[in-house]
């Protein structure tokens, strides 16, 4: 038996006017987060791009960080970019010993590896896996750092996801209230 905690975030109170009507109301939403504790790397690849396929044909997407963009692989990051996202990848290359001066293609050869992807996806496949798992690692995700994956998640890819729990091992449903601001009224 293995336990593990969760935050679980208390729900505001709703706001009213002076007949009773709600101004601001609470509304239960889903969020997808990665747990370590029960995440297993040896197929993660597949999972993740499973996942990927299955929120793009519900509409999804997920937009990650990797400044490197599709094959023909070129950075994405210029000289006047987000001082964030180069100082993370900065980072990242560091962390790895990897030279500053690689080609994005080199990065992602080197990624590849790290991260034992199968030679089987296409360049297509490839960059969007290594590009959560980039987030993933940026984001240092581990036992005690769940990977906050999407929020607001529709209901369709909630059921697809509890259908096949087990498969989606490490990749659990979180639960929380959304301020909603009635205008109309």
């Amino acid at each position: 038996t293995s336990t593990y905690s969760t935050t679980l975030h208390a729900t505001r109170g709703n706001l009213l006017d002076r007949y009773g009507n709600p101004l601001v109301a609470n509304e239960q939403v889903f969020s997808l987060q990665f747990n370590r504790s029960n995440w297993k790397t040896a197929n993660q690849s597949e999972v993740i791009l499973s996942l990927l396929n299955l929120i793009k044909s519900k509409g999804t997407t997920y937009q990650d960080s990797l400044p490197i963009s599709n094959a023909p692989f070129s950075y994405t990051i210029s000289a006047g970019a987000d001082v964030a996202i180069r100082k993370d990848f900065d980072k990242y290359l560091e962390k790895n010993d990897w030279d500053p001066n690689l080609k994005a293609s080199e990065v992602v050869t080197l990624m590849s590896e790290k991260y034992h992807l199968a030679d089987n996806y296409s360049n297509a496949e490839r960059r969007a896996i290594l590009g959560l798992l980039y987030d993933m690692e940026v984001a240092e995700f581990s036992v005690y750092n769940p990977f906050l994956f999407l929020e607001n998640v529709d209901m369709e890819i909630i059921t697809a996801i509890r259908e096949r729990s087990f498969y989606y091992s490490g990749v659990e449903i979180i639960t929380q209230s959304s301020r909603v601001y009635k205008t109309d009224v």
